[in-house]
């Protein structure tokens, strides 16, 4: 057995566990899809493949549409993931989505309140990653002086977006 390969029932208790945070209710959901996409690749719980041929078998096999697996895709997907993107190849991916939303910014006249929201949504992600998501951040993490921007006390290097003050 590798080092990523376990019991299934093991692993639904890890991404149970994962769920945590949210309500017991919609914890239940997304066991339940996970079982049921589990059921739906003719796995048992007791056998042990790695999360690639997990996801392999699961990607194959046709699953009730009511199931809500994509939380427990995502689960595996990034535990098996982990090791295949380094963390230079992530910070130019993060780089690359902020000046493409600057070169768009720079070339909307009027941009739209739902516009400027959602670009300083996906700019904020970019920007602070391990911080979560941004709705649920302090207004005190963003500061803005008249010299500068700071988003969790890091400068906002990208002038233009520090545009919409």
């Amino acid at each position: 057995m590798s080092a990523q390969a376990k019991p299934i029932s093991e692993v639904i208790e890890d991404f149970e566990q994962s769920l945590e945070s949210l309500r017991p209710s919609t914890r239940r959901v997304y066991v339940a899809g996970a079982k049921a996409a589990i059921r739906a690749a003719c796995l048992e719980l007791w056998q042990s493949p790695s999360i690639t041929d997990l996801l392999a078998s699961i990607g194959k096999s046709p699953t009730e549409k009511r199931a809500r697996i994509s939380p427990f895709l995502d689960f595996l997907g990034d535990r098996g993931s982990k090791q295949s993107v380094s963390d230079e190849e992530i910070a130019a991916l993060r780089n690359s989505v902020i000046q493409r939303l600057a070169k768009q910014m720079r070339s909307v006249k009027n941009p739209s309140i739902t516009s400027r929201r959602d670009t300083a949504l996906i700019a904020a992600l970019c920007a602070a990653p391990a911080k979560g998501n941004p709705r649920k951040w302090p207004e005190n993490c963003l500061k803005i002086t008249e010299n500068e921007v700071l988003l969790w006390d890091a400068s906002i290097e990208e002038a233009v977006l520090q545009l919409y003050r």
